[in-house]
């Protein structure tokens, strides 16, 4: 909350801090009444990062909203550039430099985000490269832990989808759809966050799940998304061998049991993929290109 109170002091104007409490069990909710009392508190029952982000949103009185984890901490000049990267209309969200708890680069998810297609998925890819990260410039996604939107265009989207429950790709989903309808996503480097990453998550759930979730969810984007008639039938073509492989290959099934839990949300997907379809105004290719840099 310090180094945030630093930031906002840094940008002068307007600004408000609004913490979603998502029915936390550490005093946090009475801590900041008695340290912070200027700061809004939004206290949930347990929502799960899409709905308690997409509450919070909603709560939200500004136009401009900018997401935080709560293992994020940001620099003393990460407020200015972050807003100034999403000043033209067109730009839907921009997300920050994440370094890790020692300020490096290597093993930090979430900068300069791009895409390739391989065996029929979306496979993406995170920037480490230092020379690479020095200038704003078109990405796949912004991250949802650090990133800035306008409200009201993040309503319009509908927020982070629930589908993904209880967590990953609702970032990836979110971005992919506004590149979509026609809007860009930036990487400002000149907003700078540490990231004290997967704390929560690998305290709560095991390696397994979070393996199983993370490409189930991968599944279900794909089937919400792709809507390019060549790629989405190379990414049903080759789902049979994904399976099959990782059954004989390895035999922790991995890809099957993804296959099987996703196949669980047919019939939601399905529904989103006819809405998602409705409002594209660039085909998959375009938006891999466009998101690329190319």
């Amino acid at each position: 909350m310090p180094a945030l109170q630093r930031a906002i002091a840094a940008a002068g104007g307007n600004h408000t801090i609004l913490v979603v409490d998502d029915e936390s069990s550490d005093g946090t909710v009475e801590y900041l009444a008695q340290a912070y009392p200027a700061v809004e508190v939004l206290p949930l029952k347990w929502s799960g990062f899409a709905r308690a982000c997409n509450s919070g949103v909603m709560q939200a009185k500004t136009e401009i909203v900018i997401l935080l984890n709560n293992d994020m901490v940001v620099e003393e000049n990460f407020i200015g550039p972050l807003v100034e990267a999403i000043e033209a209309p067109e730009v839907f969200a921009a997300s920050a430099k994440f370094l890790d708890e020692e300020g490096r680069l290597e093993n930090v998810l979430g900068n300069r985000t791009s895409a390739v297609w391989r065996q029929g998925l979306m496979e993406i890819y995170h920037e480490t490269n230092p020379e690479k990260l020095n200038r704003r410039v078109p990405q796949l996604y912004a991250q949802g832990g650090g990133m800035v939107c306008r409200r009201r265009n993040f309503i319009d989207l509908g927020g982070f989808d629930t589908l993904y429950e209880p967590f990953y790709w609702e970032d990836v989903d979110l971005s992919y759809r506004a590149w979509k309808r026609g809007w860009r996503i930036l990487y400002e480097p000149n907003a700078v966050c540490r990231h004290f990453q997967g704390r929560t998550t690998a305290r709560d759930y095991s390696a397994h799940y979070l393996r199983l979730t993370s490409m189930r969810n991968c599944f279900l984007f794909h089937w919400k998304n792709l809507t390019e008639r060549d790629i989405f039938a190379r990414h049903l073509a080759l789902i049979p061998a994904r399976a099959a492989g990782d059954i004989l290959l390895n035999g922790q099934g991995v890809d099957y049991a993804a296959v099987v839990a996703a196949l669980g949300k047919l019939r939601e997907v399905a529904a989103k993929r006819i809405l998602e379809r409705s409002f594209a105004v660039l085909t998959d290719s375009e938006v891999l290109r466009r998101a690329n840099g190319e």
